[in-house]
């Protein structure tokens, strides 16, 4: 039998090590969570939602590929039954409208996120991200469905059947929502820089965490990518090609997840690190800058462990107790709590401290 030309080994060879490497981010960040602060919150559960819409669309493209999603149309048609191509059309349908979950929902919990770290505008701003993201995505999901009668149409324009409008309306607004959504990730990225340069901390901490906690603008890159991987597979097989734009679908919401998952992650770096070298010590934070915040300095109990770390959390305004993720398991030292917003926290054992 004649070996035909397909892009399907490389979506096998890329989509589920994607997966894969995600998921191990994802449950590190769950993990710690619930290691250093015993619960999950709404961003962690939208997280997870976004991972297993992931997983479910490189389940479905795996599907379509052996019905000859990733082969040449001409090919396509001459080796596989209708039924076949009705079956690979039905799958990358299913596979893309998972994949426009899992993309906005990992953007929708660094939001979420936000919300618990901005007051005034800068939350109204993040509202807006949010309700925007989820209005986008409605057509997003609608039109791959509606468009062409029968399914198989808007793959190969031979099959008998109508469109409602060209494959160009499909691809414009495709193009259209990654570049708001590209514009939100960026926006959103840049948000964490406000908030923690205001705070008493060295210099390298602040760019150390803002760092981390920007790394969604790389999503935001990805989404510029995707975006031209859609406008220049539009004219041409949409099988063959279709791939690359499939692969960007699955590394875009992964690169959210794992840079959602990275500052979560400094927590288990951080007691992994002072487990293997006990006398490192941090620096007590005294203040918080600016005259609106309002913080108090008071001693946590002590802790058999020595570490020093510090980091910032968040909690809702309704909130009775704070989200800490070692308000269970810290060590000895001092904690800085910003009541209104967000809290810091050092901890450190060796040294005892009387000032503000």
């Amino acid at each position: 039998m004649a070996e035909f030309e397909s892009t399907g080994p490389l979506m096998t060879a890329s989509l589920w090590p994607i997966t894969f490497i995600c998921a191990v981010f994802l449950g590190l960040r769950l993990y710690t969570k619930l290691r250093f602060r015993g619960r999950l919150w709404w961003d962690d559960y939208i997280l997870l939602f976004s991972w297993i819409c992931l997983l479910i669309e490189v389940s479905m493209i795996q599907r379509a590929i052996s019905f000859g999603f990733g082969m040449h149309m001409v090919d396509l048609a001459a080796t596989k039954s209708r039924s076949d191509i009705i079956r690979f059309a039905i799958y990358v349908r299913i596979g893309l409208s998972f994949a426009i979950l899992s993309i906005n929902f990992s953007r929708v919990s660094f939001a979420v996120t936000m919300l618990m770290l901005t007051t005034g505008w800068w939350k109204s701003f993040v509202w807006l991200a949010i309700i925007s993201l989820i209005m986008m995505m409605i057509p997003a999901l609608v039109l791959p469905w509606a468009y062409c009668q029968p399914l198989e149409k808007a793959f190969d324009h031979s099959v008998p059947g109508t469109c409602v409008f060209s494959t160009s309306v499909n691809v414009s607004y495709g193009t259209f929502e990654a570049g708001l959504s590209a514009f939100f990730d960026f926006a959103l990225a840049m948000l964490p820089w406000k908030v923690i340069w205001g705070l008493q901390m060295l210099r390298a901490e602040k760019i150390g965490l803002g760092m981390a906690m920007s790394l969604g603008i790389f999503s935001g890159a990805i989404t510029i990518i995707r975006a031209i991987s859609i406008v220049r597979m539009a004219n041409h097989d949409l099988s063959y090609y279709g791939a690359y734009v499939t692969i960007w679908n699955t590394t875009e919401p992964a690169c959210a997840i794992i840079a959602a998952s990275i500052p979560i992650l400094r927590v288990f770096v951080q007691e992994k690190n002072s487990s293997y070298h006990p006398e490192n010590q941090g620096y007590p934070l005294s203040t918080v800058g600016g005259t609106a915040n309002v913080i108090s300095l008071r001693p946590i109990e002590d802790r058999k462990r020595t570490d020093s770390q510090t980091w910032i959390t968040s909690h809702a305004d309704d909130e009775s107790d704070k989200i800490n993720l070692r308000e269970n398991a810290a060590p000895s030292g001092y904690e800085i709590v910003q009541t209104n917003t967000f809290t810091i926290e050092y901890v450190d054992e060796n040294r005892s401290h009387n000032g503000r």
